[in-house]
C-alpha cells in the first residue's frame, strides 16, 4: 500500500513573549557573538526583563487567567459600582462575595463588564457591575448572611471580601512595550559580548619557571582585565583604548544610549512614556 510521508519543522512553544532569534536579528544584528551568547543564555535574560519590566508597570505580558482577593470599599461601590483590580482586566469572568469561608453573593458573568479602547490595546483596571434585566442567569445569584453592599455593617471597609477571577494580559503584545523589552535584554547582554570579545582566544601554556600562564592567541579586545594597550617599537607607537563615552567596552556608546532611553526617572524616555500609558490605568467615572 502506498504511504505519504510528511515531515515539519517545529518548536516547543517555550512561553517567552520574545524569542532569542529576534533579539539576534534585530537587535545584536552585525555583532559578533561567542559561542557563549547561545539561545539559552539569551533566554535566560529575556524572562528575567519580563519579571522586571511587568513588575515596574504592574501587568502580565502573557494573556492569563488571575484569581485574587480584593477588599470591600462601601462609598466606591455605592457611588460607582465597580472594584479596582491589580492588573488590566481583559475579560471579567467570576465575582464573588465571602465574609471570612461563607460566600454572601456570586453575580452573573454578564452583568460583570470592563472597560477597553476599540484596538485591544488599553484595559481598564477595574471591573464594573452592570445589571442586566434581560439575563438568563439573573437568578443565578446566591445570597448568604448579610449583606455589606446595602451597609447592613457597620464597617465601611470589608478585608478580602471579594474574590475576582478575570483574564489578563495580550494575544499580541504592543509594540512598544517589546522593543522597550529587547533593548532591556540587549542591555544586559551587551557588556558581556564584550567582555569575551576583549578576552579572545585565550590558551594556557607555561613561562619559563615552568608556571601556568594564559597567553592571547587570536582575538578582536585587548586581554583578560585589559581596557587599553599600546605598542612601541624604535619610535613608532600605537595604542589602542575600549574606553568610550566614560563606559568600558566595545558597546560603550551603545550601552550609555540604551541606558539612557531606558531611565524611567528621565522625562520622554521609553520606561517613562510605559508607564504613563500601561503603568497606572485607573480609568474613573465621568
Amino acid at each position: 500500500m502506498p504511504r505519504i510521508t510528511l515531515s515539519i519543522q517545529s518548536q516547543k512553544n517555550t512561553g517567552v513573549v520574545l524569542s532569542a532569534q529576534d533579539i539576534k536579528k534585530y537587535y545584536l544584528a552585525g555583532l559578533p557573538l561567542p559561542d557563549t551568547i547561545n539561545d539559552d543564555f539569551l533566554n535566560f535574560h529575556i524572562d528575567s526583563c519580563v519579571t522586571e519590566l511587568e513588575n515596574f508597570l504592574q501587568l502580565r505580558l502573557r494573556k492569563q487567567i488571575i484569581i485574587e482577593n480584593k477588599d470591600f470599599y462601601r462609598d466606591d461601590w455605592v457611588q460607582w459600582g465597580y472594584i479596582r483590580a491589580s492588573y488590566p482586566v481583559v475579560c471579567a469572568i467570576q465575582l464573588d462575595g465571602y465574609l471570612g469561608t461563607t460566600k454572601q453573593i456570586s453575580y452573573p458573568r454578564d452583568w460583570l463588564s470592563v472597560r477597553k479602547t476599540n484596538d485591544n490595546r488599553l484595559y481598564s483596571r477595574m471591573m464594573y457591575l452592570v445589571p442586566n434585566r434581560n439575563s438568563s442567569h439573573s437568578e443565578a445569584i446566591i445570597y448568604s448572611g448579610l449583606f455589606p453592599q446595602q451597609n447592613y455593617f457597620a464597617s465601611r471597609t470589608i478585608p478580602d471580601y471579594w474574590t475576582l477571577k478575570y483574564v489578563t494580559g495580550w494575544d499580541k503584545i504592543p509594540s512598544d512595550i517589546l522593543d522597550a523589552l529587547a533593548i532591556m535584554v540587549t542591555t544586559s547582554v551587551l557588556q558581556q559580548i564584550s567582555d569575551a570579545l576583549m578576552v579572545g582566544s585565550m590558551r594556557q601554556t607555561l613561562n619559563a619557571q615552568g608556571q601556568p600562564i594564559l597567553v592571547q592567541s587570536g582575538g578582536v579586545g585587548f586581554g583578560l582585565g585589559i581596557s587599553s594597550k599600546s605598542i612601541s617599537i624604535d619610535g613608532l607607537s600605537q595604542s589602542y583604548s575600549s574606553y568610550v563615552n566614560g563606559q568600558t567596552g566595545l558597546f560603550g556608546a551603545r550601552l550609555k544610549q540604551y541606558l539612557d532611553m531606558l531611565d524611567p526617572k528621565k522625562p520622554g524616555s521609553m520606561l517613562n512614556k510605559l508607564y504613563d500609558t500601561y503603568g497606572a490605568i485607573t480609568w474613573g467615572v465621568a
